[in-house]
């Protein structure tokens, strides 16, 4: 999930009427959100150990 700071900015960037700044933004939000997905998911794995 996005942060707040991060759907701000999505907002502002869609109404500034930048495209590239809105595609920007939105590759940043999925990003995070891949990045928080694939942690969590190690995170889950069962220990070797």
């Amino acid at each position: 999930m996005a942060t707040a700071e991060q759907l701000r900015a999505l907002v502002r960037s869609h109404f500034s009427e930048d495209p590239e700044r809105f595609y920007t933004t939105a590759l940043q939000v999925a990003a995070y959100g891949a990045q928080r997905l694939a942690d969590s998911d190690h995170a889950m794995q069962p220990s070797t150990h």
